[in-house]
């Protein structure tokens, strides 16, 4: 993809406060999915892709992606929440 400089942008017509918003490197890799519908099998198959590509990156790099501390943080948070929920729902 190719980028877009402040001067394309101005040039485009843009107005100079959103001007920074729009300015971009190019040659940066992006992913493109496309789906017909989104089914769950679609919606599973998109989930299962990006745990792949963790799993993947972390073996390049050396380290355990599903271990790490940001991980640890979100599941204490998510537990938190799924009980502050189920107590919600259960005495309403």
């Amino acid at each position: 993809m190719v980028g877009k400089s402040a001067e394309q942008v101005k040039a485009e017509g843009a107005e100079p406060s959103i001007v920074p918003a729009k300015v971009f490197r190019g040659n940066r890799p992006t992913t493109s999915i496309l789906a017909q519908k989104i089914t769950p099998a679609s919606l599973g198959s998109l989930i299962t892709y990006y745990e792949w590509v963790t799993f993947v990156e972390g073996a390049i790099w050396n380290i355990n992606s599903f271990d790490q501390e940001g991980v640890q943080l979100g599941k204490v948070l998510a537990k938190g929440g799924f009980h502050a929920l189920m107590t919600h729902l259960t005495n309403p």
